[in-house]
């Protein structure tokens, strides 16, 4: 961060903590969810997001990777309801900030919840299209 800090040398103290303790509790809250820790995360997620909003108000791209967070770790959660909640929240703050990279991490998410749902099917690689062709069309050829 010292080079935030020399580039910007008339930052306020909530923004300068945004920049540090706000990043690294986001950066700490995805390690722990990683780990299967969920409360210790969304902990760390909600105390960078309230950082956050502090310094750069109530909406802003910065919010918005820590509602992700958020969301993603609900999700893995098996929490639908919750992770929808701040899915729509992310959603709602990108298309206010007019942020299309936001917007799209918002709708994956809304994908990645459905699928777990089993409402949709998960996008397949091109390598699993083949795998699933090659095994139908084999199943097919030993079949006759």
């Amino acid at each position: 961060m010292a080079s935030t800090y020399h580039m910007h040398k008339d930052l306020n103290e909530k923004t300068k903590l945004a920049l540090t303790s706000g990043i690294d509790l986001n950066n700490l809250g995805v390690c722990l969810s990683d780990q299967g820790r969920y409360q210790d995360a969304l902990n760390c997620f909600q105390e960078s997001l309230a950082i956050k909003i502090a310094a750069y108000g109530p909406v802003s791209v910065h919010n918005c990777i820590t509602l992700s967070g958020i969301a993603d770790t609900y999700l893995m959660m098996r929490d639908y309801t919750t992770a929808k909640k701040y899915t729509k929240k992310l959603e709602n703050e990108a298309l206010e900030i007019n942020s299309s990279a936001q917007l799209r991490i918002a709708r994956d998410i809304f994908k990645d919840i459905a699928a777990a749902q089993g409402l949709s099917k998960p996008k397949q690689s091109k390598e699993d299209k083949k795998k699933s062709r090659s095994t139908i069309s084999s199943v097919l050829n030993n079949g006759r």
